[in-house]
């Protein structure tokens, strides 16, 4: 695991460092990018790194399984390519703002259940403009949402995903890590995945696909949702039982912005 990490990131520099060669964008070029860097306390200048907001698209199939949106860049650098949806922060913005604007230009995304960030990136050859420093955030998408982006199941992600511009590779991985681990722990996040009713089947493949674990033993979900507080089985079960079983949160409450 940890090998691929390193042969991600080796990857992902190789290919900053061609991409600033070949677009010839040097740090002195990106006055119209940033904000002057000024002086600080000490009397020393510094310059401000650019401040990216790049946004990983999830949205779960109605068979539990889990996909992702990509983009193409309509600009360089990495014209062409399929990223992540992701904007420059501009003077004066919020991130969470930014975030929203990332999801609507980039992947046509204007509704999403929650907004959750969950790292910050700052690998010093991640972008051929100069430095920039990603924060990143998960956007759950309800399946049937519109959206111009396309989507990649888990596993195709996975395999391309040292093929992504600057270290989308790493976001992804951020991704999958932050979803495997808040899966049933951050209830709002699992709301949001789950939609506000799921099937015991779903559940286990949720978590198989994502690379994380049940709540419990899948033979033994049936008694940890009849036992949970705030799940109860679903009003409709005509010709449903078993693992195709259906369960409901008591209230329709799922958003998780942070």
């Amino acid at each position: 695991m940890e090998h691929d990490r390193v042969a991600r990131r080796v990857v992902a520099r190789r290919r900053v460092r061609v991409a600033r060669s070949r677009y010839r964008v040097r740090t002195d070029e990106r006055a119209d990018d940033r904000e002057d860097g000024g002086v600080d306390e000490a009397g020393i200048e510094r310059q401000q790194p650019l401040v990216s907001i790049d946004v990983v698209p999830v949205r779960v199939t109605d068979e539990g399984t889990i996909e992702f949106a990509l983009h193409e860049r309509p600009y360089e650098p990495f014209r062409g390519e399929m990223a992540l949806p992701g904007v420059l922060l501009n003077g004066g913005e919020q991130v969470r703002a930014a975030a929203a604007r990332a999801l609507r230009d980039k992947a046509g995304i204007d509704e999403t259940r929650a907004i959750v960030q969950f790292g910050v990136f700052d690998e010093t050859m991640r972008d051929p403009r100069g430095p920039t420093i990603s924060i990143a955030y998960l956007a759950i998408v309800a399946p049937g949402t519109p959206a111009t982006a396309e989507w990649v199941p888990s596993s195709a992600l996975v395999a391309r995903a040292a093929t992504l511009p600057f270290d989308h590779a790493s976001i992804v991985e951020g991704a999958f890590e932050a979803i495997a681990t808040r899966l049933w722990a951050d209830e709002p996040l699992t709301r949001a995945l789950t939609g506000p009713t799921f099937s015991t089947r779903e559940t286990a493949r949720l978590a198989a696909d994502i690379g994380g674990h049940p709540p419990t033993d899948p033979s033994n979900l049936r008694r940890w949702f009849v036992q949970h507080p705030r799940i109860e089985r679903a009003a409709d079960q005509t010709g449903l039982g078993g693992r195709d079983t259906r369960w409901a949160w008591q209230d329709a409450e799922a958003a998780h912005d942070e």
